[in-house]
C-alpha cells in the first residue's frame, strides 16, 4: 500500500479512536457504543493492521475508508443529539446558575464515570503541582518556596478558576478538577484544604478514581488550609537541591509569613 495512503488510513483511525474515547463518557450512549461503535471500530482496526502486511485494491481502499468516515459521522452525530438534549440543557444551566444540588442530581445521568455523593467528607484536598510549565535549560522545575507561597496566597484570596479542558464540547461546557477525601488518596505532596461543606461547586464521586471526587464549577474557594506533606515520593523532587525536606520547612515559614494556615505535613 502507498506509504501516504496507508498514513491518512491511519489518522483517520486515530481520529475515529479519539471520538470514541471522548463519547465513552456520555452515558445516554453507553449502549450504542458497547454494542455497535466499539465493536465495529475494533474490526476496522484489525482490518487496518492486516493492510500493512498485505496489498489492498483500490477498491478495498475505498471502502475502508467510507467505513472509517462513515463511522466517525455516526459517532459525532450520536454525541451531538446528546448535546441538543434538555438533559444535556438543564444540567448545564443549573452549573453555570451555580444550582449545584440540581447539577449533583444531573450529571450521573449524563455522565457515566461520576456518581452521586452518599457521604460528603468535611474537608476536599485539591492537589497543587508547582512545577513549571515552560522553563529554561538548567531551571529547576519547581518555583522557588516565596513564588510558590505568592501563588497560594492569591489563590486565598481570588480562588482557584477551573479551566475547560480542550477538546469535545461537554469537555468545555462542564468544567471540573479533581480533590479527594484524604491526603494518601493524592499523588502530590502539596494540596489545599476546601471546606466541603461550603465549596461552591457541584461535587460528584470520580468513579475512575477511588476516593476521588470531581468538583464541577468555575472558581474554589473556601480554602481553609495547605497541605504539606512530609516527604515527596515523585522522582522530579529527589535530584533537586536543596531536597523536598528543605523545600517544605521553607515553605512552610513562608506560608506562615503570610498568614496561611498550614495543615501539617501527612505521610502519603
Amino acid at each position: 500500500m502507498d506509504v501516504e495512503v496507508l498514513l491518512g488510513l491511519q489518522q483517520a483511525y486515530a481520529d475515529l479512536s479519539r471520538a470514541l474515547d471522548e463519547a465513552r463518557v456520555l452515558l445516554p450512549i453507553q449502549d450504542w457504543l458497547s454494542h455497535h461503535a466499539l465493536p465495529r471500530a475494533a474490526g476496522l482496526g484489525r482490518d487496518l493492521r492486516q493492510a500493512q502486511r498485505r496489498p489492498m485494491s483500490e477498491g478495498e481502499i475505498e471502502r475502508f475508508a467510507r467505513e472509517l468516515h462513515g463511522l466517525l459521522q455516526a459517532v459525532r452525530l450520536k454525541t451531538d443529539e446528546v448535546c441538543a438534549a434538555p438533559l444535556y440543557a438543564a444540567a448545564r444551566a443549573a452549573l453555570y446558575a451555580s444550582d449545584f444540588a440540581r447539577a449533583e442530581a444531573l450529571l450521573p445521568s449524563l455522565f457515566a464515570d461520576v456518581e452521586r455523593v452518599l457521604v460528603r467528607p468535611s474537608c476536599l484536598l485539591v492537589p497543587v503541582d508547582p512545577s513549571r510549565r515552560v522553563r529554561r535549560p538548567g531551571q529547576s522545575p519547581f518555583p522557588a518556596p516565596r513564588e510558590l507561597a505568592e501563588e497560594l496566597c492569591a489563590l486565598f484570596s481570588h480562588g482557584l478558576p477551573i479551566r475547560s479542558e480542550p477538546g469535545s464540547r461537554w469537555l468545555v461546557d462542564f468544567p471540573w478538577i479533581l480533590a479527594a477525601g484524604a491526603a494518601g488518596t493524592l499523588a502530590c505532596p502539596i494540596w489545599l484544604v476546601c471546606d466541603a461543606r461550603r465549596v461552591q461547586a457541584a461535587v460528584l464521586a470520580d468513579r475512575r478514581e477511588p476516593g476521588c471526587f470531581r468538583l464541577y464549577g468555575t472558581v474554589i474557594r473556601s480554602f481553609v488550609a495547605v497541605g504539606i506533606a512530609s516527604r515527596a515520593d515523585d522522582e522530579w523532587w529527589f535530584v533537586q537541591d536543596p531536597p523536598f525536606e528543605h523545600y517544605r520547612q521553607v515553605l512552610i515559614e513562608e506560608l506562615h509569613a503570610r498568614n496561611l494556615p498550614v495543615e501539617s505535613v501527612a505521610e502519603i
